[in-house]
């Protein structure tokens, strides 16, 4: 922190109630970069995400992956209009927080938002997966909503502890005995093992999260590269597709990303209606940009275009998960980071700069940057979101 004992001159008149607010308004002009900065998240991501949720629940045909990015608005949405009001609640109020239960409330948002979106995120990682490496299997628009729901209920399980774990707690100012109240760890659970539990569940959950997703998009990245050599001019390996076709038999293929998709298994255990899916899924992802010829799979060169122009969006559906989920594991290293080198001691313990107090308070808030930065990923790397977003803000700006 940026005072020093000398400031106890300066207010050896006041009564400790307004020692406290003195030095608590010290506080917040040190942290005001931070402030500024939780505010512009705040700002920025409720109106992002809220775009978000009105396109994908009016302006753009359901498909399940518009599901997952749904959900994952709605939980960014949560996270900037209730989570980082309350955090800037506490930015604005770093000796006197006055309420242990809004400080409860406050950090089981938090997890709750955190670990939800983790649960949905390693469920996109599976569905992605399933639909690059095992082309005839899929995640029906039913199920997708069942694991969306899912990821609510084992988000509210594992965010409870944070109701008992949170409370006040004592915090340290520059005068010599003097102690503000922080939204914290309670002082109730010194000297029990409870924060440490939860603490470390939480790093786990999001290292388990980590390879998980690393793990199946290396797959995905070499089934990809895979088919990219399967053709030899204009023809497919047909071993290759026997070999599929002996994996998937009797199983289901839907290319569920498209918007000619009518949620309906198909179930065939004849190898040429197989095939024709297989080689169709092969050259629209292998030779995206070629023109229909007399070799492609239909004979309707219409539809051929549009199942093409499907598997290219199929693919950028794929990249858009990958980036958002590249943003939430880089939004959480800072904080992560910050977190061991104060629990190892080996910095941020006192803090006795602002240079301190603000990387520290920045880099331990660092995870609102996914919340945000969501909506941004989608405008790039999405065409029709970002057209039907434009649409939208016409409109409001019309009325």
């Amino acid at each position: 922190m940026p005072y020093n004992s000398n400031h106890s001159e300066n207010y050896s008149n006041l009564d400790t109630t307004d020692l406290l607010r003195r030095l608590n308004d010290g506080k917040v002009v040190v942290l005001l970069p931070v402030i500024i900065l939780v505010f512009l998240m705040m700002i920025t991501g409720i109106i992002g995400n809220t775009i978000v949720c009105i396109v994908y629940i009016f302006k753009i045909k359901r498909a399940p992956s518009h599901y997952f990015i749904l959900y994952l608005a709605m939980l960014d949405l949560v996270s900037c209009s209730i989570g980082m009001p309350s955090e800037l609640a506490d930015l604005f109020q770093p000796f006197v927080f006055p309420s242990a239960a809004a400080c409860k409330f406050l950090r089981f948002v938090l997890s709750f938002t955190i670990i939800s979106s983790c649960i949905i995120l390693i469920c996109v990682a599976f569905d992605r997966y399933y639909k690059v490496c095992k082309p005839l299997k899929s995640f029906p628009m039913a199920k997708v909503q069942k694991l969306c729901l899912f990821s609510f209920f084992i988000g509210a399980v594992f965010s409870w502890p944070a109701l008992v774990i949170y409370g006040l707690k004592n915090a340290l100012t520059s005068v010599p005995n003097l102690y503000g109240q922080e939204c914290s760890t309670s002082d109730t659970m010194k000297g029990k093992p409870w924060p440490l539990i939860y603490y470390g569940t939480l790093i786990g959950a999001f290292t388990i999260t980590f390879a998980i997703f690393v793990t199946l998009y290396v797959q995905i990245g070499r089934e990809i590269n895979r088919r990219r050599t399967t053709f030899v001019g204009s023809r497919i390996n047909n071993d290759r597709i026997k070999s599929l076709v002996s994996e998937e038999e009797s199983t289901t293929f839907s290319d569920d990303d498209s918007k000619f998709h009518k949620n309906k298994v198909r179930k065939s255990s004849s190898f040429s209606q197989l095939k024709e899916h297989i080689v169709y899924y092969f050259r629209a992802e292998s030779e995206p940009g070629k023109g229909d010829d007399s070799n492609n799979v239909s004979s309707n060169g219409g539809t051929v275009k549009r199942r093409r122009k499907s598997s290219r969006r199929y693919l950028r559906t794929t990249y858009i998960f990958l980036a958002v989920f590249i943003a939430f594991l880089v939004s959480f290293v800072p904080y992560l980071v910050v977190n061991i080198l104060r629990f190892s001691k080996v910095a941020f313990v006192d803090m006795n700069s602002g240079s301190d107090e603000i990387i520290y308070n920045l880099c331990v808030r660092s995870y609102f940057i996914s919340n945000f930065i969501n909506p941004i990923i989608y405008s790039l790397m999405n065409n029709t979101f970002r057209k039907e977003s434009k649409k939208l803000l016409r409109k409001c700006r019309l009325n």
